[in-house]
């Protein structure tokens, strides 16, 4: 199959799932709550004309009203769904960011190492409601960091990069040396708890509190990850796909060929 046919599927798919979101997990409008307001106000005006057994002089909807409000909530929620299948569709799959820091060096903004200065550009593909299914470990993800989320508006301000070293369900082990003999002692520390997932930055020289990853705030939900990043440039001889986890690199490989301009990213 074609790039060009698997980024149209892709874009397919993301819809679709925007659809069934909408349609199986958003409440629909319920019979009941299209008809609240003006069954409050029906019925305080029949009480003052004197009290009556018709649910109707009540202000209940009748049995074949009542079938008529759930059959157009019904049609709305649907209409409302669509409408959002469309919307996500015509969207893009990428958001581009910028990052500075030697944290994730040398896969990302290797020129940080030698100028402090120095930032890339990154395409990240957005993933809107992340699961282990879409994403795995070995993926560089940006996600809103644990310990400033919900401090300001501007949640792009707290945005943060890092590789995701286990997923849900993973057993975490530390290891660490012994002092009395040359070996290394493992620690268990338990399971990924579900929903969350482990991060890490690349760059190996640095330790907390010199970079900030899980090992300073801990496991991560996946309701926080933004997206995966798929590409990062610097200059225009300075560029290329980011090392992912393979699945997700030959997942990605449509979505570059379909919205990566290199010439308009590199400028």
């Amino acid at each position: 199959m074609s790039l060009v046919r698997r980024y149209q599927l892709a874009k397919f798919w993301n819809a679709a799932e925007e659809f069934l979101h909408h349609l199986l997990v958003v409440k629909q409008p319920t019979a009941s709550d299209s008809s609240s307001s003006s069954s409050s106000s029906s019925s305080s005006s029949s009480s003052s004309e004197g009290a009556s057994s018709s649910s109707n002089r009540m202000g209940m909807p009748s049995t074949s009203q009542n079938h008529h409000l759930k059959s157009g909530t019904a049609s709305d929620h649907l209409t409302s769904a669509i409408s959002k299948f469309r919307e996500a569709y015509n969207q893009q799959l990428t958001r581009v960011m910028y990052m500075a820091g030697t944290a994730m060096a040398p896969a990302l903004n290797k020129a940080g190492l030698e100028d402090r200065d120095a930032l890339e550009k990154l395409v990240v593909r957005t993933i809107p409601r992340p699961s282990s299914r879409t994403v795995l470990v070995g993926d560089v993800v940006a996600f809103n960091s644990p310990l400033t989320l919900g401090t300001s508006s501007d949640t792009n301000e707290f945005i943060m990069v890092r590789r995701v070293a286990a997923m849900e369900g993973d057993e975490m082990v530390a290891a660490s040396s012994s002092d009395s003999e040359e070996q290394q002692v493992e620690e268990h520390l338990g399971e990924v708890p579900k929903g969350h997932c482990w991060v890490l930055a690349d760059n190996e020289d640095l330790k907390p509190p010199e970079v900030i990853d899980s090992r300073t705030f801990g496991y991560i939900p996946l309701t926080n990850i933004v997206g995966r990043v798929i590409y990062a440039a610097s200059t225009r001889k300075d560029h290329g796909p980011v090392i992912n986890n393979p699945a997700s690199v030959e997942a990605d490989q449509a979505i570059i060929e379909g919205e990566v301009d290199v010439d308009r990213l590199c400028t």
